[in-house]
């Protein structure tokens, strides 16, 4: 997938998944004490230049750059730990989780990468993904999973997370969606028919739209059938690598090398390739919703 070329002020620098976590850590800190750039910066006693790439991943954060703005913007030490440990784990994932008793760094969520995102190349098998629920949809999924441990809590994100999102892709129309889902999905109420026919148009109608693809791959294919759902996210700017995240019944999975994130591009393709068109989808979908009134209309 190509992708638009941006200049960059630290040339060849690459920020992963954990650098991004403690940069949204360093904006959020500002953001909370109402500091200006300017005032963070002179207190910090470096460029506001400097200030602004750390707080948009966009320069290499030390553990001491964390201390430093942690006490420019008085931030206590229980919340500062687990930012400075993350500056630390930002250098090197894999040597820093073989460490003896590794301290625990700040984390991230499938929604603060997704917002992210210039691109996302979707397979769903078990829930339709947040980017295409209705609210209807989604607070029955909720409620499905309200006491357990499933994927979908993982999964969450919230509602301002949800609008830029929203916003960005039937607005904007600056976020890319392909969504590769299964039969079977079409078929499994959530909540109840109604709730399911109204899911079901929404998917028809964003079908309608300049970016976003959406795509059945019939029961009869099988390719779905062994599949987790995952999700590969592309970004526009240099210094953002593709990412991979994975669902599966015990959790989650994020993966950024680039070796290990080809074999999900190549399904995805096959996936994409051997599924309906999108006028063939359109018709599968306009038939399942069918299906659904006509039995509800029953009851």
């Amino acid at each position: 997938m190509s992708r638009k070329a941006s200049a960059f002020p630290y040339k060849g620098f690459k920020s992963n998944l954990q650098h991004r976590a403690v940069a949204r850590a360093l904006a959020s800190w500002r953001e909370e004490s109402g500091k200006s750039l300017k005032e963070a910066s002179d207190a910090a006693k470096w460029s506001v230049a400097k200030t602004s790439m750390m707080q948009n991943a966009a320069y290499p954060i030390s553990e001491f750059d964390v201390a430093i703005l942690a006490l420019v913007y008085g931030i206590e030490d229980d919340k500062r730990a687990a930012v400075y440990h993350g500056a630390q784990r930002a250098r090197d994932p894999q040597a820093y989780d073989r460490l003896p008793g590794a301290e625990p760094c700040i984390g991230w969520v499938y929604g603060e990468i997704a917002v992210e995102a210039s691109h996302l190349r979707i397979v769903a098998t078990d829930a339709f993904p947040y980017v295409v629920r209705t609210e209807g949809y989604a607070d029955a999924v909720q409620n499905y999973c309200a006491d357990s441990t499933t994927l979908w809590q993982r999964h969450q994100y919230g509602s301002t997370v949800r609008e830029h999102i929203t916003r960005r892709l039937l607005q904007e129309e600056s976020l890319h969606l392909h969504l590769v889902v299964s039969e079977t999905l079409l078929r499994c109420v959530v909540g109840n028919a109604l709730v399911m026919v109204d899911q079901l148009l929404w998917l028809m109608e964003l079908t309608q739209r300049p970016n976003i693809k959406i795509q059945v791959t019939p029961n009869s294919v099988g390719r779905l059938a062994a599949a987790s759902p995952f999700s590969i996210m592309t970004f526009r700017e240099d210094r953002f690598d593709d990412v991979v995240y994975i669902e599966n019944p015990h959790g989650s999975t994020w993966l950024e090398a680039q070796d290990a994130l080809e074999p999900y591009a190549s399904i995805f393709d096959r996936l994409a390739t051997n599924a309906l068109s999108t006028d063939d989808t359109v018709e599968y979908i306009a038939e399942a919703a069918h299906l659904l009134q006509a039995t509800n209309a029953e009851v």
